[in-house]
């Protein structure tokens, strides 16, 4: 079957949706639809025929030419004066679409952010429907009316750090398992065994406590995931991914060195260097260095 799996079985209609072998479990695929809806809102334009015109988009066209018939025999029947007047309209400038004035917005935004209950329907009904360009105007307003230590505060900044984040899904999770005893991240991923599952929980687990869970993360890629490339390319990608975050990258090596009684440097020497011999682990000697760096830019910034 050409495209088709060598099995004779369709892909998968995602990436997200394939088998995934990930850190925090052991997935299946995600169960595909096995009905649709029949209504005709549900079906693509893309699944019907490109030649096929159905009855009333026929009609439809009819009903368009005997229009267009109708008004141009009543052009030919006005006078000439009539003809000119609709000429002369014609060339006439239009009225300009209004400016916008962000200056309601941004004391709308500004009160529905700045209480201690946030107010989410100012934020939904106002910022999807502006331009881009409304977007910069309104952002220059809000400067101008917000102010923190005499500076003009960030619209977006300023919503990112309002709006609730960490501290609320972590109470979300406490609430779920309160009210119907279950634990929350083991529900949610029996309904998401693949790629998107893996992705919730990670987030989950950062929410909780990041540096733990990238604690667990450097000592899965250390001692659990076993060796060759593999495990090369996870510790590398996981390192440098932290290493730009210097503060965060010694907050996980605290905990490191709390939860397994060792430090990530000396881990790294006893599970890798050691066991494969000086001078074959080059790509190890590299993760030393990204380990090291947070402390020199930490001591720096201070």
């Amino acid at each position: 079957m050409p495209g088709g799996f060598p099995d004779g079985n369709r892909p998968p209609a995602s990436p997200l949706l394939e088998p995934y072998h990930g850190t925090y479990q052991s997935m299946s695929p995600m169960p595909w639809p096995t009905a649709y809806s029949d209504m005709e809102g549900d079906v693509s334009e893309l699944e019907l025929d490109d030649g096929a015109i159905s009855s009333s988009e026929r009609a439809k066209g009819k009903m368009l030419k005997i229009r267009k018939t109708k008004s141009k025999d009543a052009f030919h029947k006005m006078d000439h004066l009539e003809r000119q007047r609709m000429a002369i309209e014609s060339m006439m400038p239009t009225n300009h679409v209004p400016v916008y004035d962000p200056r309601i917005d941004a004391k709308a935004l500004k009160s529905a952010i700045s209480h201690h209950k946030i107010d989410p329907k100012p934020l939904l009904e106002i910022l999807p429907n502006l331009t881009a360009e409304e977007v910069l105007v309104l952002r220059a307003e809000y400067k101008n009316i917000v102010k923190m230590t005499g500076h003009g505060v960030n619209i977006a900044k300023h919503i990112a750090l309002r709006v609730p984040g960490n501290g609320h899904l972590c109470e979300v999770m406490r609430m779920y398992e309160s009210m119907y005893n279950q634990h929350f991240a083991r529900a949610m991923i029996a309904k998401s065994q693949n790629l998107v599952g893996e992705s919730l929980i990670h987030i989950l687990n950062g929410a909780l406590n990041r540096p733990m869970r990238d604690a667990l993360l450097l000592h899965h890629a250390i001692a659990e995931v076993g060796t060759g490339r593999d495990r090369a390319e996870l510790l590398i990608s996981r390192l440098v991914r932290m290493h730009w975050e210097p503060h965060h990258l010694e907050r996980a090596k605290a905990e490191y060195k709390r939860r397994y009684g060792k430090y990530v440097e000396d881990h790294i020497v006893r599970e890798i260097i050691n066991k494969n011999g000086n001078g074959k682990c080059d790509w190890a000697e590299f993760c030393i260095e990204l380990v090291k760096s947070s402390t020199q830019h930490v001591m720096d910034d201070e």
